[in-house]
């Protein structure tokens, strides 16, 4: 039969709306919101646009975040569509004001853990599975949303501070089985480094693999489970 394909969207933003889209989801809640995508010409006139309906989240991430890298981070959504219409192209909705962000302004603060030589971050990202379903007589293809899963983050930090230390106790404590699992923030800076402007939350988070030497950039990297995130 018929099937609509997923949409795929990146926006060099921190998007309020699609966040609380996505913590709507996360609670289970029924929210579907309709996306309008429009195609402008060369002077920013809309001049075709198509309706996103009825649709459900089935992936989200952020860019990996690096102190050595200038570059403007992004966020990144997939949408499985339940419907897709012809769009009206007379007006535009705005949202709440968007913020961009760079790669290397961050900050993190991690239980039990010295923050201060974490030097690169792999993740967030989290998925659902598209779980297939027959509506009536229809014989277009249709999905249901299956439950979260997140993936593992890697965490990379240099030599100074504690932090090191920290994390081989930390891995020392997993293999005495003494751990219990830790909570964690990534805090999004802005480009003066002043203020935050964004923060993704770590819950449930436990090392699952820590490299014993350091890679070509003097850094050592460990592997955390994800029990889950939260997007503010």
């Amino acid at each position: 039969g018929v099937e609509y394909e997923d949409c795929y969207f990146t926006t060099r933003d921190l998007p309020a709306n699609l966040f609380a889209w996505f913590d709507e989801t996360l609670r289970g809640g029924a929210l579907s919101p309709t996306l309008s995508v429009m195609h402008v010409d060369a002077t920013g006139n809309p001049v075709a646009a198509l309706d996103i309906q009825d649709g459900f989240l089935r992936e989200l991430s952020i860019s990996d975040f690096d102190g050595a890298d200038g570059g403007i981070g992004s966020v990144s959504f997939v949408v499985v569509p339940g419907d897709i219409r012809s769009g009206s192209t007379g007006s535009t909705s705005s949202g709440p004001q968007a913020k961009s962000f760079l790669r290397s302004n961050f900050r993190v603060d991690i239980t039990g853990v010295d923050g201060s030589r974490i030097a690169a971050i792999e993740g967030p990202r989290v998925s659902w599975p598209k779980v297939a379903v027959a509506v009536g007589s229809d014989p277009r293809r249709a999905f249901l949303q299956g439950p979260p899963v997140f993936d593992d983050i890697k965490l990379s930090a240099g030599e100074g501070g504690s932090t090191i230390a920290d994390l081989e106790a930390w891995v020392a404590d997993v293999a005495r089985g003494t751990a219990v699992p830790r909570s964690g923030t990534i805090e999004i800076l802005s480009s003066n480094l002043a203020t935050v402007i964004g923060q993704v939350s770590l819950f449930d988070l436990v090392p699952s693999a820590f490299l014993a030497f350091p890679t070509a950039a003097g850094r050592r990297t460990i592997t955390l489970q994800v029990g889950r995130f939260a997007l503010q």
